[in-house]
């Protein structure tokens, strides 16, 4: 387990690499409720569904790619939301293996405790629901 400021820190560096790459093609917006960033989630929770919206959804994207990373505190929970305006997830998603991990390690943490919502609309983005622990 990390804190979100210690996530995201790691976070913000892959996010410091890629904007090397990807130059003005793709802006980032990162949004941390102040009240979360002590609470504890999974070390590298995040990164590997970052990278997959910019491997998958954004890669292509010639101009106006944009990645949000939102986490705030929903109730008893956090909720970490990662949406791009890339490629649609397909119809059969073939689980790779930053999702498959990401489902590994939130049943293994929390049981059947959490939510991971992939919806394609009204935007594209996988949203995240875990119990906020400190």
């Amino acid at each position: 387990m990390a804190s979100v400021a210690e996530e995201m820190e790691i976070v913000s560096t892959y996010l410091e690499i890629e904007k090397v790459r990807f130059g003005d093609r793709l802006s980032f917006i990162i949004h941390i409720d102040g009240s979360v960033k002590n609470n504890c989630i999974p070390r590298f929770l995040i990164q590997p569904l970052v990278e997959n919206a910019l491997k998958h959804g954004l890669n292509d994207l010639a101009d106006n790619g944009e990645l949000k990373i939102s986490i705030a505190r929903a109730g008893e929970n956090i909720e970490i939301v990662i949406t791009d305006n890339g490629k649609p997830f397909p119809a059969e998603l073939n689980m790779g293996y930053g999702l498959q991990s990401t489902y590994d390690k939130l049943t293994l943490l929390y049981a059947e405790n959490y939510q991971v919502q992939i919806v394609n609309s009204p935007q594209k983005q996988i949203r995240i629901l875990i119990p906020a622990t400190i």
